[in-house]
């Protein structure tokens, strides 16, 4: 495969701003939203709409992806996506797992027969990471009191989370100009126009499909990249670094074709 590396010194327009450690205000943000989801399925009255965690979670993923790309970019020239992939999944593989496979058995042994068959579909689904997809081709109404007995429901999420990790390295690395054959410049305004864009596209389209087709607007990926995008922009917009200076040049060779 090949490599990008750095020729120049250390880009002008790294996001010096950025702080990805640990972040008491994102853990905190976190804490808020969970407890705003679990009060929503707990019938809380007064927080019925507490179903706006999921979007919280969303945009704080979109904030943080963001960041580690772009200082991975910054840092090596390229994103190692092999390396960013497995790491996603040993993040969340192991507990996915674990849950499906212990909610599977407690189903065995509780609920009929004839009725283990769906949710054996929907376990399938989720450890693929595709059932946020399997929910909106059954068009299943997530607030609809038929699906409050689907044991895997809460996992659509997670598919779209999963699979806004396999595809936002790419955009990222397009819209920063990281890829070698972009003629190897990269700007933070680029990027910061392209995820403007994305929010502009990607936010009609959630309406429009809340109206024509809710089930595909409410669990379907390209319908909630707009929270990614914004995630993103409070990033970018929030950073100290500045824009506005001359972009590095990265080598489009790696002597060294295997890695």
């Amino acid at each position: 495969m090949i490599e990008q590396r750095d020729t120049r010194a250390p880009d002008a327009t790294a996001p010096a701003g950025f702080r990805l450690g640990f972040r008491a205000d994102i853990e905190g943000l976190r804490a808020i939203a969970i407890l705003l989801v679990v009060a929503a399925h707990a019938g809380v009255p007064w927080l019925a709409g507490g179903y706006v965690g999921v979007d919280v979670f969303f945009v704080l993923s979109g904030y943080l992806i963001t960041g580690l790309l772009v200082q991975e970019v910054q840092r090596r020239g390229r994103v190692r996506l092999g390396e960013f992939y497995a790491r996603r999944l040993r993040r969340l593989l192991p507990a996915l797992l674990t849950m499906i496979v212990g909610v599977g058995c407690v189903a065995a042994l509780l609920i009929a027969p004839f009725e283990q068959l769906q949710q054996a579909e929907s376990a399938r689904a989720a450890t693929l990471w595709l059932s946020n997809m399997w929910f909106a081709l059954l068009k299943l109404e997530y607030f609809g009191a038929e699906v409050t007995t689907n044991l895997f429901l809460h996992t659509w999420s997670l598919g779209v989370e999963e699979q806004f990790y396999l595809v936002w390295p790419l955009l990222v690395m397009f819209m920063f100009g990281a890829w070698h054959w972009q003629g190897a410049k990269r700007d933070l305004r680029r990027l910061r126009l392209g995820m403007v864009a994305t929010v502009l596209l990607c936010l009609p389209l959630s309406v429009f499909l809340t109206y024509a087709q809710a089930s595909w607007g409410f669990y379907l990926m390209p319908s909630r990249a707009w929270q990614f995008a914004l995630g993103a922009l409070a990033l970018l917009w929030t950073s100290t670094a500045d824009a506005s200076a001359t972009p590095t040049r990265v080598s489009n060779v790696s002597p060294d074709a295997s890695k």
